[in-house]
């Protein structure tokens, strides 16, 4: 179950490429939850498909061309590990961000239900009971 689990995220992530958030939420359980990174200035926790709506709006504001480039798909069983590497411009200064994060995906019967943003790898790990 846990490879179908990490090509599960792998088609919601390039749904999203092609389609934006709508593309996604079949992807999703309708109850999913999305936790932003705990030192988020504002980071708060999103439920449900509106919630994830708002939350991608959100991304959205600050930025121009976001992108999410996947650097490895972890199987650590009922969750996948993704480190990536966001690319963004700020709308305001057009200064270009890049920076790791990592996510960990959290699924049950073919949907993601959980999803929690780390800055680093190695605390997305730890967090499924891995190691680098």
């Amino acid at each position: 179950m846990s490879q179908e689990n990490v090509e599960i995220v792998r088609r919601a992530l390039n749904a999203f490429e092609q389609g934006g958030v709508d593309a996604i939420l079949p992807f999703n359980a309708v109850d999913v939850t999305w936790q932003e990174a705990a030192d988020e200035p504002e980071g708060e926790t999103y439920r449900g498909h509106d919630g994830l709506r708002a939350l991608v709006r959100k991304w959205l504001v600050p930025f121009d061309d976001l992108r999410i480039e996947p650097e490895e798909f972890i199987d650590a069983g009922e969750a996948v590990v993704m480190p990536y590497t966001l690319r963004a411009r700020q709308r305001s200064s057009g200064k270009d961000i890049t920076g790791p994060e990592t996510w960990v995906f959290s699924l049950r019967g073919g949907k993601i239900c959980e999803v929690r943003m780390y800055r680093h790898k190695a605390e997305a790990l730890e967090a499924v009971g891995l190691r680098e």
